[in-house]
């Protein structure tokens, strides 16, 4: 939560996938039939994780929703289908991942810079506010919730503060890729006149340039490109337009930190997508950066996934809980062995 991003707590992660390794278990050796309350409550625990998973977690339990609405009675058992057992398998090797990228509290929305009304509020936790022109155009959005140390700060210094993370913030999405100065530059360049009618057209221009991908697309692409950006500021050099030379340089640098392929191959999505929208050439193309792309795939660390083993104590608490078979649990030579004996 200091970070500004939402997670999913360890606990929940943690029963979420005992339930789906066990009922991948019994789908491995032929179950087909469960009660429709166990498959209505794994996609209950799904759901109820959307804030962080996003649009995913009902993309990825429609056929789940599918076999539930199937039941005779919530007393009753269902079919699962391959593609509902599919989805409980994506679940439980993605759900780890998603959760450790979180959902940002800080949320930014692209308006066209003119006449602004601000408005803002702060309690004890937390902080919000939005930027308007009172239009029917979409708002510039902010929220975000205080550290320890700022909640013990007085309720002034938390509103003045809440203005003005709004305002950065506000600056900050409108600004950090310098879209809007360089379509009115090319605009004005073109040979067309301000206060003509094309020239009126630039605004709407610039958002459609923002929108040409999804709402999470960009906020990726920009936060990766805002991590370029400071970097290379640093070393007294451009981010925009970028040499390619000094990509390569970062990735090079990012690999040398032990970043993984994922932040590499968004810093080079990120700076490419910049440099795009501004309509500058696209320094990622060159080959010291494609190279270094293609080496980071081999030489990058591999973040690696431990299997969980399923424990005697695990069975018994998923069996009593869910009631659909009963287990012998024999223990010998070192070794548990289980043995199912079909339903109660």
């Amino acid at each position: 939560m200091i970070e500004g991003v939402i997670r999913i707590t360890e606990k929940r992660i943690e029963k979420l996938l005992r339930i789906l390794e066990v009922f991948r278990i019994q789908f491995h050796y032929g179950i087909r039939l469960f009660r429709v309350k166990f498959i209505a409550s794994l996609v209950g625990q799904i759901i109820s994780m959307q804030p962080v998973l996003g649009d995913q977690a009902r993309l990825r339990t429609r056929y789940l929703y599918q076999c539930i609405l199937q039941r005779a009675s919530w007393n009753a058992k269902v079919l699962v289908s391959t593609d509902a057992f599919e989805e409980c398998i994506f679940w439980e090797h993605k759900v780890e991942s998603f959760n450790e990228i979180g959902y940002r509290l800080s949320q930014l929305t692209y308006n066209v810079p003119q006449d602004y009304y601000v408005f803002s509020d702060a309690s004890g936790t937390g902080f919000g506010g939005f930027v308007t022109t009172g239009s029917e155009d979409e708002p510039l959005e902010m929220f975000g919730s205080w550290s320890m140390a700022e909640q013990a700060e007085s309720s002034t210094w938390r509103e003045l503060e809440a203005v003005k993370r709004l305002l950065i913030n506000f600056v900050n999405i409108l600004s950090g890729i310098t879209l809007d100065n360089t379509v009115k530059e090319t605009v004005q360049d073109s040979g067309i006149e301000v206060g003509s009618y094309m020239y009126e057209l630039y605004p709407k221009m610039c958002e459609l340039l923002i929108n040409s991908k999804s709402d999470n697309t960009v906020k990726s692409y920009f936060n990766s490109y805002k991590r370029w950006e400071r970097f290379i500021t640093l070393q007294g050099h451009k981010s925009l337009p970028a040499q390619p030379v000094h990509v390569a340089l970062y990735l090079t640098h990012l690999l040398n930190n032990n970043s993984t392929c994922h932040p590499i191959s968004n810093a080079v999505y990120g700076i490419k997508w910049a440099h795009e929208i501004n309509g500058l050439n696209d320094p990622t193309s060159n080959t010291f950066v494609t190279s270094i792309l293609e080496a980071s795939k081999r030489v990058a660390p591999k973040k690696d996934r431990k299997e969980r083993s399923i424990t005697p104590e695990t069975l018994i608490e998923l069996c009593d809980m869910l009631k659909i078979f009963r287990f012998t649990c024999y223990k010998g030579f070192g070794d548990d062995f289980f043995e199912f004996s079909g339903f109660s």
